[in-house]
């Protein structure tokens, strides 16, 4: 999987004529070697604006081309004004698919619109090219739908885009702009260090070493994945964990009830080695099934009894009725005795307070 630049073109209409260059890359290594000055680095920065890959180098629409391609050009002793420049450049992926994009840098289309056609029109241009296919760049959802220039790249290379963690949350795609530093260095941007200037803009967790195990495939992204996937289903288990112990907790207060030996966590294996218990109060705390059972043997005890008549038990009654009334209006008359002796005491005390006070 992966791509060959098979040629590349610099077209600047000025107000005197047409500038521009045009490099063809063979299918080998190519060194491109010039006086400082010459465009070297134009020639790379065009490769990758014309693959919309500029955000590599930092946020924001700024074209990254000199003011050669953009406003003024020097020629001879003079400065020509920029009126039109576009750069072209023809691809080939390893399945010989070829793949020609153009992209407006000074002009009145919109540079975030990269044209396409999928036939050499550089290499072997045609009275008649073939249909033309517009998609959008440096936009959002360029990396994932269907008219995004980036989906469309990436699908051309035959990359499949993973999903990475952000550090706000959520996922997205490893953009383009965060693997292509692997493969480009400008030397003004870098050559200190490689990769040199990885995008950290999109707030992509550790994107310098993601770009680095998917370009390599390794396991360690794999992992990474599915370490991730992991914690958000242990997070979801704990969740409803949490939900399925307070329904039991509410549950257990309706019967006036408490539970032991339930965890607040969820447990690896279930049964636990001490099994939960639903207690409730029976002169102390029993088991549920132990008041159940109590309950009844009770009920089933009271229904064996027999129940008296009214004339067998009547003067009985009335005599614990005449003795409890009795007992009543004695402690009443001992209540009211007391209560009397209470306030007596009380007046004492606050007279005495009284006289206290006026003695100092």
């Amino acid at each position: 999987m992966g791509i060959r630049l098979r040629e590349l073109q610099i077209r600047v209409r000025t107000t005197v004529g047409l500038f521009g260059t045009r490099i063809p890359f063979r299918n080998t290594l190519c060194v491109l070697r010039a006086p400082n000055t010459s465009g070297k680095s134009t020639c790379l920065q065009a490769i990758v604006y014309a693959l919309g890959l500029e955000g590599m180098f930092k946020a924001g629409n700024d074209v990254p081309l000199p003011k050669a391609v953009t406003d003024v050009l020097r020629y001879k002793e003079g400065l020509l004004s920029v009126v039109e420049s576009e750069v072209s450049l023809e691809l080939e992926n390893d399945r010989g698919d070829i793949l020609t994009v153009q992209r407006a840098v000074r002009s009145e289309k919109n540079r975030n619109l990269i044209s396409t056609w999928r036939s050499p029109l550089l290499t072997k241009p045609t009275a008649s090219p073939p249909l033309k296919q517009d998609y959008y760049v440096k936009l959002p959802g360029a990396a994932v739908r269907a008219a995004g220039f980036h989906h469309m790249l990436a699908e051309f290379i035959g990359w499949q885009l993973p999903e990475v963690t952000k550090y706000s949350g959520g996922e997205v795609p490893l953009y383009l702009e965060c693997i292509a530093p692997l493969f480009m260095i400008e030397q003004k941007k870098g050559w200190a260090v490689l990769p040199a200037r990885i995008p950290q803009y999109f707030g992509i967790k550790d994107v310098a070493k993601r770009a680095v195990e998917f370009l390599l495939d390794l396991d360690a992204y794999r992992n990474a994945v599915k370490r991730q996937l992991t914690k958000e289903r242990a997070n979801g288990i704990r969740e409803r964990w949490k939900e399925r112990l307070d329904e039991i907790k509410r549950l257990a207060t309706s019967v006036n009830g408490i539970v032991d030996n339930i965890s607040d966590e969820p447990l690896a294996t279930w049964p636990p080695i001490a099994a939960p218990v639903l207690r409730v109060p029976r002169d102390g705390w029993i088991p549920m099934e132990v008041a159940i059972r109590r309950d009844w043997e009770r009920l089933t005890q009271l229904e064996t009894q027999d129940i008296p008549k009214v004339e067998q038990v009547a003067e009985q009654l009335q005599t614990e009725l005449r003795t409890a009334e009795e007992e009543l209006s004695r402690k009443e008359f001992a209540l009211r005795a007391t209560f009397e002796e209470l306030q007596s005491e009380l007046a004492q005390k606050q007279q005495a307070a009284v006289r206290i006070s006026a003695l100092e």
